[in-house]
């Protein structure tokens, strides 16, 4: 009995501290928000209204992160004939990826805890309850949100991390960790024994590299485009007039939603495009914008097109570089042969499904409604992303063929 005792105690110690790991995570990701609104309470507003107003808007920013619809009600915005509320569902994905991270690194420092599975429970729990307590306390005269999908949307996104860090850390050597690696290992040989090995690790390694590039270089032309017209930037900000505090809180905002706006990038570069309201599309190949909302990053936007259109050879260089990295160590006895042109081709169908996939699931994350009206289509179309895959299937088939016919050609191993 003290043996098992002194186990019992030894576990607890573990799990428990598990419980904080929550309030942690909403600490740093909700707090900064909620001091840039409450700075703006007391220097703008000087303490005339209640605190809470500015802490129901942190929190439903925060619960927009995990893709929780805000709606808005028509009081909301002194627009005139404005007489019907909207929904706001574009979701700040810095907010969310700082959320991700840092659950991350919650799970690797509880992976030593056992029984795991009592971790990943308590975790939960407590995201729950925490969770519900955020919803609850969102909503006010102007704007609400649904109390269950404020509980289980940070749920299921900081649940499926915790699980997935703590499985993945190498502290912890359980028996669920075991288990849930064995069946994906399991899962890998049934794969391998239909598909060689070497052929799914260079289409993971080619689609890898070519979502890295393109994303490089969105990353780039967003930086380009801000210097060269941060002049139009700084002349949005002087017309709002919003004082010191407003351009720390709008600029605050605006970083919180820069991994959209490096989405959208990566579909214009890709020949997708992307929307800044219903019937609207800014692409290498047309512009089509009405009037867009005061915010200073737009001021930064592509202008025209026209020329702009030789932007999408940004795109096909992607997608070489992957299918070079990816499939350039293939032997070339895979493509020989009678079959290798259909090999060839199903290889850079792979890379432009896996890369055009990748786009989608991104962009949709990243879309949404940003506004009343017009403003309720805004990101990327998913019809669109065909156009990208399209650009990296040419691409990658061009260069597995002229590795196919390229002289001096040697084969090697097939089980790379």
């Amino acid at each position: 009995m003290p043996y098992a005792e002194g186990v019992l105690r030894r576990r607890l110690r573990e799990i428990l501290p598990v419980a904080l790991e929550p309030l942690g995570i909403i600490i740093i990701t909700l707090g900064p928000v909620v001091a840039l609104t409450t700075l703006s309470w007391i220097v703008d507003d000087r303490l005339q209204s209640s605190w809470a107003a500015g802490w129901g808007q942190a929190v439903r920013l925060w619960l927009l992160a995990f893709g929780v619809p805000i709606d808005i009600g028509p009081d909301a915005l002194a627009v005139q004939g404005l007489s019907e509320g909207y929904s706001l569902t574009i979701a700040p994905l810095g907010l969310l990826a700082l959320a991700l991270w840092r659950t991350w690194v919650s799970a690797r420092r509880s992976s030593d805890a056992e029984p795991l599975w009592a971790a990943w429970a308590i975790f939960v729990t407590v995201t729950a309850l925490l969770s519900l307590l955020l919803g609850l306390s969102a909503s006010d005269g102007t704007a609400s949100v649904s109390v269950a999908a404020s509980v289980w949307h940070p749920v299921i996104w900081l649940g499926c991390v915790f699980v997935a860090g703590s499985l993945a850390s190498t502290a912890a050597a359980t028996s669920e960790r075991a288990t849930v690696v064995g069946w994906v290992a399991a899962l890998g040989h049934q794969l391998s024994a239909r598909i060689p090995l070497g052929l799914l690790r260079a289409a993971w390694r080619a689609i890898g590299m070519t979502a890295a590039l393109l994303l490089t270089a969105a990353s780039i032309m967003v930086t380009v485009s801000l210097l060269f017209n941060w002049m139009a930037v700084v002349a949005v900000y002087d017309n709002l007039h919003a004082g010191w505090v407003g351009v720390i809180t709008l600029t605050g905002l605006q970083l919180l939603y820069l991994p959209n706006l490096l989405v959208f990038a990566a579909a214009w570069l890709g020949g997708a495009g992307f929307a800044l309201g219903t019937g609207s599309l800014i692409s290498p190949f047309v512009t089509q914008v009405a009037p867009l909302p005061s915010i200073p990053l737009l001021a930064a936007l592509p202008q025209g097109a026209g020329w702009q259109s030789v932007f999408v050879v940004v795109a096909v260089a992607a997608a070489l570089g992957g299918a070079w990295y990816g499939f350039g160590q293939l032997a070339t006895d895979v493509i020989a042969g009678p079959k290798g042109w259909g090999v060839c081709a199903l290889l850079a169908l792979v890379q432009a499904a896996g890369t055009g996939l990748l786009l989608l699931v991104v962009g949709a994350l990243a879309s949404g409604a940003l506004g009343p009206g017009r403003l309720q289509d805004v990101g990327v179309a998913p019809a669109r992303t065909l156009i990208t895959a399209a650009l990296v299937f040419v691409a990658g088939f061009a260069l597995l063929i002229w590795q196919r016919l390229r002289p001096g050609a040697t084969a090697s191993v097939t089980s790379r």
